[in-house]
């Protein structure tokens, strides 16, 4: 039976956020990805004591006993006001309708009622045992998105539901707002965070001091080797000169916390790496610097795509992000899409041959209607004789393929796809909708409010063959009164159509991107060269990897205007740029604050939404959110 505590925090936090995640995955699929992730054998019964002990394995994320509950929340009636006039500008409620009286100051209970059916953002735990919004546990599939007519009542109910709702959300950001946590600067280098968990998953450069120096330093060093890895690209030379950096971000964004240079381990480990260059011997660096050229070319090694092979000799590609498909070759365009070879390997093995994560496709392929391989796509996801997949291989820049699969499991998988609206299915799959209720949606981490109502697609039954089930659909508005911004196609049967917008906004925020912008978001940028300096002793090795960072971070995240800025540009007005850093039990929450007429403003907000949509999780498995806030003048 497994034990819980023969289990790192790291493990047990990864487990915990995968949960809260996904609520409805169960035990066996959290001990595969668990197991997967950290490469070690991990049981169902270590799956559920920890699921156990964190209060999560009845109610999912649930509230642990013992927290004190936050002072109630009331917005003035001034704001409530305004709220209301805001409401009718985006189409929350109409000029001819209003909020009752009855409806503006309802009694406790009946308030109460209202928000738990409009669903507001929860209550979840940070990491210090403040209360957070949080989302709610997935029940069976709802159908009530699909009501027939309207009467005036029910109108009438909507829009004080949707009042209570606003109300809400206004509440969280409150509590956002107030949050404590001070700005500091440098917490422009999340950029550079976002890069070395991007580019390796685990520690890598603590595993090679392991590895290479294990008689000449001794500690953990899993936290003092990211510290030395960032001070060396901020130019510090001595271990004296730190303490000049209390109020940086690099503290956070390392887990490790400020103090003297005698407080914790992590800092005396650190002391150990700043006096590298002097006290370790020739041989053990020459060792390093050999074993850091092998793991670093593996490391920036990156793939396109992935090529699937079928029963009936057709192939189908998808790019290395499962933004979308075709049903050949990937265009050059997509090259900005590359990702890590560690990275493109668990995605092709969760989304495709393990079968334990959903594939969420950004947009299916066409300008102006379907091409063949949305319904080929279909076909393969609900493993269809002569669908079935054969082999599956990843594809290099070049296109050239490597690392073959073939023990492929014959099973069922679930994908999630956007559908724009200018392409030609588009009013056929929403032509419904005008007939159901619309639902409203808070996404926390872009602070945007959406609405969504759930149809069944009535597409083109005659290109498919052999389904069981109906596609269902998602349709996505941003103001109720106005044209839908896109829609989910997805074959998952039991998932919610709230569970199922939340996955694809998840997925992909800035869904609603027009083209062109799609297009720039994917351009190849002007490339920045890798270092290529000769390396002599134990720092430049650190110096060298922050710089590989640099140019990942600048090829991966920024616009091609300033994707080739100097070096020392990027230190002084990106990476030093200030902000705030949370952290709560399933995410990192980073802030930047900037003027709104930051000459580099235009560029933040394109590299943020980069990374926001690079799915990047640190060594814990907390998904990183960026966002920009404006600072005074």
């Amino acid at each position: 039976m497994g034990v819980v505590h023969k289990l790192k925090d790291e493990v047990v936090s990864f487990i915990l956020a995968q949960k809260k995640q996904d609520p409805a995955i169960g035990v066996r699929k959290l001990a595969l990805l668990a197991s997967e992730k950290f490469q070690i054998d991990i049981s169902k019964s270590s799956i559920n004591n920890v699921l156990k002990s964190a209060e999560l394995s009845s109610a999912v994320g649930r509230r642990a006993g013992g927290l004190v509950k936050s002072e109630k929340f009331s917005i003035p009636p001034a704001r409530k006001t305004e709220i209301l006039k805001n409401m009718r500008m985006a189409g929350f409620v109409t000029e001819h309708e209003s909020i009752p009286e009855a409806v503006k100051n309802p009694p406790e209970d009946i308030k109460t009622e209202r928000i738990r059916a409009a669903e507001p953002p929860p209550i979840r735990t940070d990491l210090q045992g403040k209360e957070q919004p949080e989302p709610v546990a997935s029940k069976a599939p709802l159908q009530e998105e699909q009501i027939p007519a309207r009467s005036e009542d029910e109108s009438t109910q909507d829009a004080s539901q949707d009042f209570d709702f606003l109300e809400q959300v206004e509440k969280f950001r409150a509590l956002q707002k107030n949050k404590g946590a001070a700005p500091l600067r440098g917490a422009g280098l999340a950029f550079l965070k976002a890069a070395q968990w991007a580019l390796s998953g685990k520690y890598l450069m603590e595993g090679l001091i392991k590895k290479c120096l294990k008689g000449s330093l001794s500690g953990h060093f899993n936290v003092a080797s990211d510290m030395y890895l960032f001070f060396q690209f901020l130019g510090v030379k001595t271990i004296e000169d730190i303490l000049s950096y209390q109020d940086h971000g690099i503290w956070p964004l390392n887990d490790c916390r400020p103090g003297s240079l005698e407080e914790n381990n992590e800092l005396l480990e650190l002391k150990q790496l700043f006096r590298g260059d002097s006290a370790l011997p020739d041989a053990a660096i020459r060792t390093l610097i050999m074993e850091y050229g092998i793991e670093k070319e593996n490391a920036l090694l990156e793939v396109k795509g992935y090529k699937l092979y079928l029963e009936d000799a057709s192939e189908l590609v998808f790019d290395a992000q499962m933004a979308s498909f075709s049903g050949g070759s990937l265009e050059a365009a997509w090259g900005r899409q590359c990702v890590p070879v560690n990275r493109a390997l668990t995605i092709l093995s969760d989304c495709l041959i393990a079968n334990i994560r959903n594939c969420v496709f950004r947009r299916i392929p066409g300008e102006e209607k379907f091409g063949r391989p949305f319904y080929d796509m279909v076909d393969v996801f609900e493993n269809l004789p002569g669908k079935r997949i054969v082999k599956a291989t990843m594809l290099t820049k070049d296109d050239e393929e490597f690392t073959e699969f073939s023990a492929i499991p014959s099973q069922k998988r679930i994908f999630l796809a956007g559908v724009g609206p200018r392409q030609g299915e588009f009013k056929d799959l929403t032509k419904s909708v005008k007939w159901a209720a619309k639902r409203p949606y808070y996404h926390e981490e872009t602070d945007r409010v959406y609405y969504f109502a759930e149809t069944k697609s009535g597409l083109g039954e005659s290109q498919f063959r052999g389904h069981q089930n109906e596609l269902r659909v998602v349709t996505i508005w941003k103001q109720k009164d106005k044209d839908p911004l896109g829609a989910i196609v997805t074959n998952h049967v039991e998932e919610t159509g709230k569970t199922i917008l939340e996955k694809y906004i998840s997925s992909w925020p800035y869904f609603d991107t027009e083209t062109q912008e799609v297009s720039r978001l994917i351009d190849d940028p002007v490339q920045q060269p890798k270092p290529s300096w000769r390396i002599n002793n134990f720092s430049d090795i650190f110096l060298d990897f922050a710089q590989c960072l640099h140019y990942y971070s600048c090829n991966h995240f920024f616009p091609q205007n300033i994707a080739s800025t100097d070096i020392n540009e990027y230190i002084s007005n990106i990476y030093n740029i200030s902000g705030r850093i949370h952290k709560i039990d399933d995410a990192i929450l980073v802030t930047l604050e900037m003027a709104s007429a930051h000459k580099y403003r235009d560029s933040f907000e394109y590299a943020v939404r980069r990374v926001n949509e690079s799915h990047i999780f640190d060594h814990s498995g907390r998904r990183l959110w960026m966002s920009i806030a404006c600072s005074p003048e």
